[in-house]
């Protein structure tokens, strides 16, 4: 039976340290990819942005700039992290024919550090609700959305709009403080979010729900409708 490409991330580093949420996520956007003897996978790369390169079967020479050579055999404790993960390698050969998993490097280090935020939000909800103290009669303890809400129940937050959306060149330093900033807010069927014309003043998600675009050409007639919003499933 061919193994799963959930069951492969589980092996690799530092990929089985993410929630198995984010882990099916990620497996959706992967493949292995077969390499032939003789050829370098490392030069065969053809998307435009860096990538992690990870060895699963076969093996492979690594070539390093003094001209020192090892083989990597896929399986082994080495192979679990990036054949790139050293800079100083110069070039890499198929010993024998290979499989190999790539994994686009940014969007990695952004899933890593939102599961992060998102488990420590979690650690930090159950000890408030341990130790906070309340009185007789008082309601039942209210916290702020937290990172790991806003992550796991979005889906402007998947792995796919990671990859690919708004949020694909945000740094991973910042993520912590926009989820700061973010509040969820109800709107009403009919209401105005925005103004044309209007001072700009939140940047606005559609969580669920639609909403229409309209532009104003002439003040005497109703607005042209441009465009509909949906929400993230």
């Amino acid at each position: 039976m061919a193994v799963s490409i959930t069951a492969i991330l589980d092996q690799l580093e530092p990929i089985s340290r993410l929630s198995a949420g984010r882990k099916q996520e990620l497996a959706a956007l992967c493949f292995v990819e077969k390499v032939n003897k003789d050829m370098d996978p490392l030069r065969m790369n053809v998307a435009k942005s860096a990538q992690a390169l990870y060895l699963l079967n076969g093996h492979l020479r690594l070539r390093f700039d003094d001209d020192q050579k090892i083989v990597l055999r896929g399986g082994s404790p080495a192979a679990k992290h990036p054949v790139n993960s050293n800079n100083k390698i110069k070039d890499t050969i198929a010993l024998t024919d290979i499989d190999i998993l790539r994994i686009d490097i940014d969007l990695l280090d952004i899933m890593m550090t939102w599961d992060q935020l998102s488990s420590h939000d979690k650690l930090t909800q159950s000890s408030l609700e341990k130790t906070a103290i309340k009185p007789v009669g008082a309601k039942s303890l209210k916290l702020a959305r937290s990172a790991g809400d806003w992550t796991n129940n979005t889906g402007v937050f998947s792995a796919v709009s990671l990859q690919s959306g708004m949020f694909s060149r945000l740094p991973a330093a910042n993520v912590d403080e926009m989820f700061r900033r973010m509040t969820s807010i109800t709107v009403s069927a009919g209401q105005v979010i925005v103004r044309q014309g209007g001072e700009g003043d939140y940047y606005y998600l559609i969580q669920s729900g639609s909403a229409e675009v309209g532009r104003v050409v002439d003040f005497s007639q109703p607005a042209i409708m441009l465009a509909e919003l949906n929400g993230y499933p």
